[in-house]
C-alpha cells in the first residue's frame, strides 16, 4: 500500500517542479526599484525605490506599468519610508522614520484615496 501511494504523488509533484514560472522586472526611468512588497488583486504593487542622486527609499506605486512615486511634497519624500500594503480600494499602509533608515522614531502611514 505505501508503494503505491508514492507513485500517485511521485507524478504530481513531477509536474509541479516541471511548470514554467512567469516573472517581469519593472522599469522605472530615473528611479531604482528596491522592493515590490505587495499587490493588490487589481494588479497594484507598491513597494520603495530610490534615485541616483537620494540614496533614501521612498513608497513607490505600480499600475499599468507607470512607476509613481507617492508622497511627493509630504514627509514621505523626504524621509526614509516604505510601501508594503495596498488593497483593490488602492489604500496604501507603510511607514517611515525620523532619523533615517530604521533608527529613530517610526510612524505609520495610510493613504487613502477615498478620504
Amino acid at each position: 500500500m505505501k508503494r503505491l501511494l508514492v507513485f500517485l504523488i511521485l507524478p504530481v509533484f513531477a509536474s509541479l517542479t516541471s511548470a514554467q514560472v512567469k516573472y517581469t522586472t519593472p522599469t522605472c526611468p530615473g528611479i531604482h526599484v528596491s522592493q515590490m512588497a505587495a499587490i493588490s488583486n487589481n494588479g497594484v504593487i507598491v513597494g520603495s525605490y530610490y534615485t541616483d542622486t537620494d540614496p533614501l527609499q521612498h513608497p513607490l506605486l505600480i499600475s499599468k506599468n507607470k512607476c509613481i512615486p507617492i508622497g511627493q511634497q509630504t514627509i514621505l519624500s523626504k524621509t526614509f519610508s516604505v510601501a508594503f500594503g495596498v488593497n483593490d480600494r488602492g489604500t496604501i499602509v507603510g511607514s517611515y522614520y525620523d532619523d533615517g533608515p530604521f533608527t529613530g522614531p517610526v510612524h505609520g502611514f495610510l493613504l487613502d484615496k477615498a478620504c
